[in-house]
């Protein structure tokens, strides 16, 4: 005769099932956006009309002026002003970071895409999106969290994308369209104004409420995750603007996918070794050295994630400023999305192999004061 099963029995048994359900939720907490991402664009191509613009959601007012504007908002009230005016004290540092990312992946971008238009097939709006892509400023957030999590300097990290994302503002928009050559189809007057509603005012305006009423900024803060909200709201855009690119029926080869992955890893990797090798330039180039070019490895560290990451919370608002009528808008987002994505995996492979080098120094300092202790 079956006995009933004991109560350990049942733990047991259920104790398998749980360290399953705990490992996916584990997962999802950990890659949730770029989950959503996948989602969202599953979503704008089984569906298209709901998010396009002129459809049923209206999403060129509702996403492009309404959410883009709230992420800004919410950035202006979140952001330390004291932060902004410590910038200055290490500006060597700063130009090499702005240099490496609004300097050189930009022109090295449009060499790249230049020398693949010439015979090679690829879909020509896919490698104007990736000149587009190198253009963008750094991102805000998971550059500072892999700086710390490397034990970098977190300070100028922060500050750097600061810098980076308000210089981006103004000099994105120049920079792709000086490289594209687009620049007579463009009103510069529409541009601004687009940028002033949905991105400068909005961060003004945090800044005051910031300023003036802190307390609001902190009641906000314990039901508001302003980053969250953020990403959420990145995930929105990005959904309308595949509802666009769906809509409009255009057909992409799985090579050019391809092509473009390898360009984007490519270019992250050779800054990232960029950055790290200009911990070393000062002791090789004198001239370097005897200008001041000369940094710790925690900060070595930060310039390389800052320099080598891009954000879409504003390379996709350009994006739909720029080419707000254009049918390849989408593809132009294809490359920066995909860099997005490629430079969170790769700057997470990478950071216990540059956390050991950054550490390397201090072990070695450790070392000589015990020696001469002894």
């Amino acid at each position: 005769m079956a006995h009933a099963p004991e109560k350990h029995e049942i733990e047991v048994a259920a104790g398998p099932s749980r360290g399953l359900l705990s490992s996916v939720r584990d997962f999802l907490a950990k890659n949730w956006f770029l989950l959503g991402l996948v989602c969202a664009i599953g979503l704008a191509a089984a569906y298209p009309p709901l998010g396009k613009k002129g459809g049923y959601l209206a999403s060129q007012y509702t996403v492009k002026y309404a959410g883009v504007a709230f992420v800004f908002l919410f950035s202006g009230m979140s952001l330390k002003t004291s932060v902004l005016i410590k910038a200055t004290m290490v500006w060597r540092t700063h130009i090499v970071i702005q240099l490496l990312s609004l300097g050189f992946m930009p022109l090295l971008g449009w060499g790249i895409a230049t020398g693949l238009k010439r015979g090679t097939g690829i879909n020509p709006a896919l490698l104007d999106g990736f000149v587009i892509c190198m253009s963008a400023p750094t991102t805000v957030s998971s550059n500072t969290i892999m700086t710390r999590s490397a034990e970098g300097s977190e300070a100028i990290s922060i500050v750097a994308s600061v810098i980076g994302n308000i210089l981006g503002i103004f000099v994105t928009p120049f920079l792709i369209l000086g490289y594209l050559g687009q620049a007579a189809s463009v009103d510069y007057g529409n541009l601004f104004f687009n940028l002033s509603v949905t991105v400068i005012i909005p961060l003004i305006i945090g800044q005051v409420i910031r300023f003036f009423r802190p307390t609001w900024v902190e009641w906000l803060q314990k039901y508001v995750n302003f980053g969250q909200f953020g990403n959420c709201m990145i995930l929105l855009l990005v959904w309308s603007t595949f509802c666009d690119t769906f809509a409009a029926h255009i057909s992409l080869a799985a090579t050019d996918l391809l092509v473009v992955l390898a360009l984007d890893l490519g270019t992250f990797i050779i800054v990232c070794l960029l950055s790290i090798g200009w911990y070393y330039a000062p002791h090789a180039v004198h001239v370097l050295k005897r200008a001041g070019f000369v940094i710790e490895r925690p900060d070595a560290v930060a310039v390389m994630y800052v320099a080598a990451t891009k954000t879409i919370a504003l390379g996709i608002p350009i994006i739909n400023i720029l080419y707000d009528h254009d049918p390849n808008l989408g593809l132009y987002s294809i490359p920066l999305l995909i860099y997005h994505a490629g430079q969170l995996l790769l700057g997470a492979v990478v950071l216990p192999f540059v956390r050991r080098w950054n550490l390397a120094a201090a072990v070695k300092e450790d070392e000589k004061v015990d020696v001469g202790d002894v």
